[in-house]
C-alpha cells in the first residue's frame, strides 16, 4: 500500500513540474516572439502588450502539430489584423517566421 501511494505521489509530482515548466517555456517564447515583433514591425507599448497576451494563449493552445493552423491561430491573426496599422500587418503577413 505504502508503494503505491508513493509511486501515485511521484506521478503527480511528475506531472505538476511538467506542467510547470511548459508553462515557463510558453511564456519565454512568447516575450521573443513579441520582442521580435516589436523590433520588426514598429510596434507600439500598448500594442505590445495586447500582442504578447494574445500570443500566450495561442502558444498555450497548442498542444500537438495540428493545433498550429487551427482554431486558434485563426483567433490569433483575426485580432492582430484588428489590433496593427495597414502597414504593420503587410509586414507580419510577408514575414515568413511570423504568418
Amino acid at each position: 500500500m505504502k508503494r503505491l501511494v508513493l509511486t501515485l505521489a511521484v506521478a503527480l509530482v511528475t506531472a505538476l513540474s511538467a506542467s510547470a515548466q511548459r508553462l515557463a517555456n510558453i511564456q519565454v517564447e512568447a516575450r521573443f516572439i513579441t520582442d521580435k515583433m516589436v523590433l520588426e514591425l514598429g510596434l507600439s507599448n500598448v500594442q505590445r502588450n495586447n500582442i504578447l497576451q494574445l500570443n500566450l494563449s495561442y502558444l498555450d493552445a497548442i498542444n500537438s502539430y495540428r493545433d498550429i493552423n487551427g482554431k486558434a491561430w485563426k483567433h490569433r491573426n483575426k485580432e492582430l489584423r484588428r489590433m496593427m496599422s495597414d502597414l504593420q500587418w503587410k509586414r507580419y503577413k510577408e514575414s515568413y517566421y511570423f504568418y
